[in-house]
Formats: C-alpha cells, sequence, structure tokens
C-alpha cells in the first residue's frame, strides 16, 4: 500500500532544508500542524508588512499607442493613490489588447459590429 506524502511523518523542510513543520503522529490528517512558515521570496519580502497591493486590469481592443497607454497607466495609478491614500509602488496595473474578432457583445463580435456600420 502507498502512502500519500502528507501524511508521511516526519519533518518537513523548506528550500534551504530547515524544518518548516512538523506533523503530530496522533493527528494525521492531509495537513500538517505548522509550527512556523517559511520566508517569503525576496520579491514579495520588498513590500512593507500591511501593505495592500491592488492590481487594476484594463482590457481593450489594440489601437492604442505606447505612450497612450502609458498615460492610462499614470492616470490609473494616479487616481487609486487620491482615492485610497496608498503607496504609488504598491498599484500594479495591467494592460491587456484583445483582438476585435475575440470580443463580442450582445451575441455579436466588435469587428462584425464595425464592419456593419
Amino acid at each position: 500500500m502507498r502512502i500519500a506524502p502528507w501524511t508521511a511523518p516526519g519533518p518537513v523542510l523548506d528550500w534551504n532544508g530547515r524544518r518548516k513543520c512538523r506533523t503530530d503522529p496522533a493527528r494525521r490528517g492531509p495537513f500538517p500542524r505548522v509550527s512556523r512558515l517559511p520566508r517569503a521570496p525576496s520579491s514579495i519580502r520588498s513590500v512593507r508588512a500591511g501593505d495592500v497591493m491592488p492590481l487594476i486590469q484594463v482590457q481593450q481592443t489594440p489601437g492604442k499607442t505606447a505612450e497612450q497607454k502609458a498615460e492610462l497607466v499614470r492616470a490609473l495609478t494616479d487616481a487609486y493613490v487620491a482615492a485610497t491614500g496608498g503607496r504609488r509602488e504598491s498599484v500594479w496595473v495591467t494592460v491587456q489588447e484583445i483582438p476585435a474578432d475575440s470580443w463580442s457583445v450582445a451575441g455579436e463580435t466588435l469587428a462584425a459590429r464595425a464592419a456593419a456600420r
């Protein structure tokens, strides 16, 4: 019979080989009892504790220049900081361009709507 790895007794080690949590033999279950959490990767540790990291996602059809997108990102960041008092460094903005033939409204693609005009 094969034992699932999460029910195996013994310590669980983090990336550095240090003991991260321990299992209690009397309490077998799918999740070991955590005694100490591992440190977060350095890219996440650079953010201060308690910071909120908002992610603003913009989906639009192609056609805007790089300068227009940069101005949009600046305006969205400024608006979020003004409204919430958050830090500029914590605001993430992504701009995703979706082709007009992959975007539809009321069962009709934007490309078909533009062609009908």
